[in-house]
């Protein structure tokens, strides 16, 4: 039976599927933080943390492996079948990967314009997009469409083009000596750089994260699941613990808020303006601190 604005019906949570649920994200936060221990100029927390006990490379891969074992065995032990969600929260890890990899590969110097590859780790996750059609009509939100109407021209399909002229014009940038110090407080940048955040954040956890999640476990389940990565995949990702603590305990209930309001309008467009918006304020007030 069809839901209102032709939704098909969510999952139904049960306690198993949800606690395989919370491993898969923790293991998620381990595999992107070796990721950023691995690629960072300097020892982050939690790499420092995690190099205690076993080479980074290993985090890596085992926090996949074990991902793929939840997967793929996860409908011998609740009547929830998580490969999709699950899936899709392996991409997102080997996503973060290309996206750290290809920023080193363009500007090793870069810390500005690593935001414009974060867009890269969305290619894997559309990949499971694409692989599970069976699935696409249980996502709540409409994939393909900024908002309620159908529009020709899919989220999925604008992600890879701006993904692929990023990468085109940063590297055009740095070999015509365009990137400099004073290129990152200019307001036309950070309102790009906002811009660009914004819609891919968006599309990550609300559009794909969140939309795999519920076809699993339900609206509630899958609203909290991906509030908490969203809120918490950044602990540890610097030099010190706390001041992601207190961005993640902000960020938590953003990112249920964020999902919710996709959720009822049916799209992401709204949200991806609200997102800009409060990263055009925060990259300013950084802006007028390093200023």
């Amino acid at each position: 039976m069809n839901m209102p604005n032709g939704r098909q019906p969510l999952g139904q949570p049960s306690l198993v599927a949800i606690a395989l649920l919370f491993i898969s994200l923790s293991l998620v936060w381990l595999g992107v933080n070796a990721i950023w221990g691995l690629t960072s100029p300097s020892p982050t927390a939690a790499s420092q943390w995690m190099s205690n006990f076993a080479p980074l490379t290993y985090w890596f891969g085992c926090s996949l492996a074990l991902l793929a074992l939840i997967g793929f065995t996860s409908g011998f032990f609740t009547k929830q079948n998580l490969v999709v969600p699950v899936s899709m929260l392996m991409a997102f890890v080997i996503g973060v990967a290309g996206a750290e990899y290809a920023q080193i590969w363009v500007d090793p110097q870069g810390p500005i314009v690593h935001r414009l590859f974060v867009l890269y780790a969305a290619i894997p996750m559309i990949g499971v997009w694409l692989a599970f059609p069976q699935h696409r009509a249980q996502y709540p939100l409409r994939i393909g469409a900024w908002t309620q109407r159908n529009s020709r021209w899919p989220l999925f399909v604008t992600a890879l083009f701006i993904a692929a002229i990023a990468v085109l014009c940063v590297r055009l940038a740095i070999d015509l000596n365009l990137l400099s110090d004073e290129w990152w407080p200019h307001p036309a940048t950070i309102v790009a750089l906002s811009a660009l955040n914004g819609f891919t954040e968006e599309l990550l956890f609300r559009g794909l994260i969140f939309s795999a999640l519920a076809i699993a476990v339900g609206l509630r389940w899958g609203i909290i699941l991906q509030a908490l990565l969203f809120g918490f995949i950044h602990l540890g990702s610097s030099e010190a613990w706390i001041g992601e603590l207190f961005a993640a305990i902000y960020l938590v209930p953003l990112g249920a808020y964020f999902a919710f309001a996709a959720y009822k309008r049916n799209g992401l467009a709204w949200v991806v303006g609200i997102h800009a918006l409060l990263d055009v304020g925060s990259l300013s007030l950084l802006s007028m601190s390093q200023g």
